[in-house]
């Protein structure tokens, strides 16, 4: 039997229960943060939020998909070198605005270092695809402009991704003595690379990436 399309009102209630465990998850952290809970935060019974999510790892990688491609996940269809960081620069920058996004990200990947953990794979490969597309990004910059240092473009990716994550980290804690997009940039500098300021930025159009394995990597 082929089962239904899940209809508007379904629809609406799966986004607030996606709502509530992005909201819970980022303040509490997912281990700490039980169903019940998130039922009773969307006005659902814990039945009721069964019947969409069959479970709360289930949930978590809904809420991790979501926020990933439509926030930082986000990237300009065929862009290529310093288009590449100078996105990555752009949605670092309005996080200080969605400081959710900020700690559900990294209070679940520290979690998610367990191999247990039900987004330890998405966050591996997440990080892997990251630093496969900066990668690239340096390297078309380094042989239009080689680095005033010996550095790969790889390990100048994973320095980048390193740094703008725990930055993020130290803004968290300290959010008036920490600037993560500024610091950034001071370090793409010391590489020869000179972003744009991010008001510059023309308009593209975006395609959502990071985190599925199917799609073109950001960064």
């Amino acid at each position: 039997m082929t089962p239904k399309p899940p209809t508007r009102k379904g629809g609406l209630t799966r986004a607030r229960i996606v709502d509530s465990a992005f909201e819970l998850f980022a303040e509490s952290g997912f281990t700490s943060v039980s169903i019940r809970e998130i039922a009773a935060h969307a006005h659902i019974s814990h039945v009721g939020l069964l019947h969409h999510f069959g479970s709360k790892d289930e949930l978590l990688l809904e809420v991790l998909r979501r926020r990933d491609s439509s926030d930082i996940a986000e990237l300009r269809d065929g862009a290529h070198g310093i288009e590449v960081l100078e996105w990555a620069l752009h949605v670092i920058h309005d996080n200080v605005s969605r400081p959710g996004i900020v700690s559900l990200f990294v209070k679940v990947s520290s979690e998610a270092t367990d191999p247990d953990h039900p987004a330890h794979e998405f966050f591996a490969n997440r990080y892997a695809l990251l630093a496969e597309s900066a990668g690239r990004a340096f390297a078309e910059l380094f042989e239009d402009s080689p680095p005033p240092i010996a550095i790969e473009p790889l390990e100048a990716a994973r320095q980048f991704i390193a740094l703008a994550d725990g930055l993020q980290l130290q803004w968290m804690l300290s959010p008036h003595r920490v600037t993560t997009y500024d610091s950034l940039v001071v370090f793409l500098r010391t590489l020869g690379i000179t972003p744009r300021p991010v008001p510059s930025f023309p308009e593209h159009r975006l395609v959502a990436v990071a985190g599925h394995p199917e799609r073109t990597p950001i960064q």
